[in-house]
């Protein structure tokens, strides 16, 4: 009798769950394979004056932005931002049958770098080293859903009787993604001729992201056979735990006078790779009492192809008080692709094979533009910054609009403000950035407002 009703059971979660649940959980999915890559220096500073840094770098977080521009430093400094985010905005699901509208919120705090320079001579040639951990992009998000929707069900009774019943079915999901795409930058900068120098730097990626679902269905009033009526619930996690790896090279040319600076830099192409450990753990009960147990584990791995990044900054400094930057930054996304793993051989004592697929994720070149302002208030006790900045950043993914068919292009819009407060040898900075963007699919759109904030505390020795 268990085992049929285990049968029975199962039968009724597949008409009610998967026509729902499982297209959220494959919509998202697809969504959360669409990030930014919007790979960019660490600051807080910078982050103030809307990331328009290349033409200026000549603070701690320099070396990974332009290391050539470190070489103006003349002092060992060391710094570390903390990052908090806020994700809000909403997003809905459209099944074959039902809409699910989701409500975003949550918060996340971090470390979002760490920085040190130095200057040093060689051979009697003065050199500035920097090294630095970078939070290139955050993937932070959380929402949560609710929805209550009839359904008919058929029951079929030992003497050959059939139930047609109607019934409430409510269905709740939870989904979050924390993590972030890190580097280790390790570089240098170096005068080549007069206001010219140079600067180089390797980037070590590495970093890691969670991603869970839970959804709950609850089936009230549910028929079991002829006459017992019952609660009928299951509970699906999915949690996938991904990482990061990968390197590549930052070059960096910058030309110094009094009231100008030009920067250019140059990322070298590389790929990312990202190790996927999915978990998906469902349980059924009637009456909580557990009737039935799975437990899925499935090993990915994906190598994204990311393309050659050229930037190019200028820093004016209008009054000696009042900086103005602005930064373009192409990344050429299109035509590359992805590697899916789809078997792995493991050869004891010998390498193991790999086979992949590749296919093309269709994405978009990135032409990033932005642009910041500084102004600088002298007081006896201490100097008072005050930035501000907006940034345009395409994504490599594309929205496509369900009724036309169209393809748009995604943008990030930030709007950013920052001040701070600077004593001889102690910089405390705060920044905060309004990030905008809205997605639109098949069956998914959303809609992403989102609120960070960043503070850093600099000590110059």
């Amino acid at each position: 009798m268990k085992k049929s009703l285990i049968t029975i059971v199962a039968f009724l979660l597949v008409c009610t769950s998967v026509s729902h649940a499982q297209i959220q959980v494959d919509s998202i999915q697809s969504i959360y394979n669409i990030y930014d890559f919007d790979f960019v220096g660490s600051g807080t500073r910078a982050k103030g004056m809307g990331n328009a840094f290349i033409g200026v770098s000549n603070d701690v977080t320099g070396g990974s932005w332009n290391p050539a521009g470190i070489f103006e430093l003349d002092k060992t400094t060391m710094g570390i931002s903390w990052l908090s985010m806020r994700p809000r905005g909403n997003s809905s699901i459209q099944s074959v049958t039902d809409l699910t509208e989701a409500n975003h919120s949550g918060s996340l705090s971090d470390i979002s770098s760490l920085n040190f320079i130095s200057p040093i001579r060689i051979s009697g040639h003065p050199f500035v080293f920097s090294l630095n951990l970078t939070r290139n992009f955050t993937d932070f998000s959380q929402a949560a859903s609710q929805v209550d929707i009839e359904r008919e069900f058929i029951t079929f009774a030992p003497n050959g009787v059939v139930y047609y019943d109607t019934n409430n079915v409510n269905i709740q999901n939870g989904i979050r993604v924390e993590g972030s795409l890190n580097s280790i930058n390790l570089g240098f900068g170096t005068r080549l001729y007069d206001n010219y120098s140079f600067g180089a730097a390797i980037n070590i990626y590495t970093g890691n992201s969670l991603y869970k679902i839970n959804t709950t269905n609850t089936i009230e009033d549910f028929r079991v056979y002829t006459v017992q009526r019952a609660q009928v619930q299951e509970f699906i996690n999915l949690e996938d735990t991904n990482k990061f790896s990968g390197m590549n090279f930052t070059l960096g040319f910058m030309y110094n006078s009094e009231t100008v600076n030009a920067g250019l830099t140059v990322r070298t192409p590389f790929k990312l790779s990202e190790n996927r450990e999915r978990g998906v753990y469902q349980n059924t009960e009637l009456n909580e009492i557990s009737l039935a147990t799975d437990t899925v584990f499935i090993s990915e791995l994906y190598k994204y192809d990311m393309p050659l990044m050229v930037g190019a900054g200028i820093g004016y400094q209008l009054t000696e008080n009042l900086l103005l930057a602005g930064d373009v930054e192409y990344r050429g996304f299109s035509g590359n692709e992805v590697n899916k793993r789809v078997s792995l051989t493991i050869n004891p004592g010998s390498s193991n094979i790999e086979e992949f697929v590749t296919f093309d994720p269709k994405w978009n070149n990135s032409f990033s533009v932005r642009v910041g302002v500084e102004y600088m208030n002298n007081f006896d006790f201490a100097n008072i910054p005050i930035r501000a900045g907006y940034a345009y950043v395409p994504v490599p993914g594309t929205s496509l609009d369900p009724l036309n068919g169209s393809q748009s292009t995604v943008v990030n819009n930030k709007i950013t403000f920052g001040s701070g407060l600077h004593f001889e040898q102690i910089y405390l900075d705060i920044a905060y950035v309004y990030n905008t963007n809205n997605f639109e699919t098949v069956g998914f759109t959303n809609d992403s407002k989102n609120h960070n904030i960043d503070i850093s505390f600099t000590g110059v020795f």
